[in-house]
């Protein structure tokens, strides 16, 4: 048996940022969520899919699904954030995968596959990068394939209050009211083959922005 991709997690590590950033983005941020699913029903992998504004974001999403779910995302971040320091400590002991952007496309979908075999979860932003408007962006159709092909779940989330919180180039967050709405879990395994695509990527576009409201 060939060994496992997935990155191992510092549970206490885990479990600190969850106790310490949970009381702080509560009072902070206000923080609100609204989960449209049960996530401990799921019997596939799932691809986590939401829309990007902010750094805040990645974390909103696994605060509110909590430890016990949380601790089995894998997220991905840039190879920048492993080379070192209290960041790549902190990043690695969250389970961080590093992804080298000038080949994502290559990269990123090899690592993804993989963990999506094994049973993992992805977190994944398919605008690629941040919005500069917070307005949600032109998706990437690349995790429609990788669902039909895995046969993964999707589960779209839309973040609002994020981007006025803390947008692209702002290092410091702003105390502003963040809500974070899960949709229900997305299955294309009846979809044909020949499906379109950009089309299904857009209906997916389209259920987070109604969830961003």
């Amino acid at each position: 048996m060939s060994e496992t991709i997935i990155p191992p997690k510092n549970m206490f590590l885990v479990r600190f940022i969850a106790f310490t950033f949970g009381i702080i983005f509560r009072l902070y941020f206000r923080m609100r969520y609204k989960l449209g699913m049960d996530f401990g029903k799921k019997d596939r992998p799932a691809i986590i899919v939401f829309n990007h504004t902010s750094h805040l974001d990645p974390l909103l999403i696994a605060l509110c699904l909590g430890v016990k779910y949380a601790k089995d995302i894998v997220p991905f971040g840039k190879k920048e954030l492993f080379q070192g320091g209290l960041m790549t400590w902190i990043v690695r002991g969250l389970g961080g995968f590093p992804v080298d952007r000038d080949t994502l496309d290559v990269s990123a979908a090899r690592a993804i596959m993989t963990i999506l075999k094994e049973g993992g979860t992805i977190l994944l932003a398919p605008e690629g990068t941040r919005s500069l408007t917070g307005e949600v962006q032109p998706f990437n159709n690349g995790f429609i394939k990788m669902a039909m092909k895995a046969k993964a779940l999707i589960l779209p989330v839309g973040i609002k209050g994020a981007y006025e919180a803390l947008p692209k180039g702002v290092s410091i967050p702003r105390p502003y009211k963040i809500a974070v709405n899960f949709g229900d879990f997305i299955d294309l395994s009846s979809q044909p083959r020949s499906a379109d695509i950009d089309a299904l990527a857009e209906a997916v576009r389209q259920t987070i922005i109604r969830l961003k409201g």
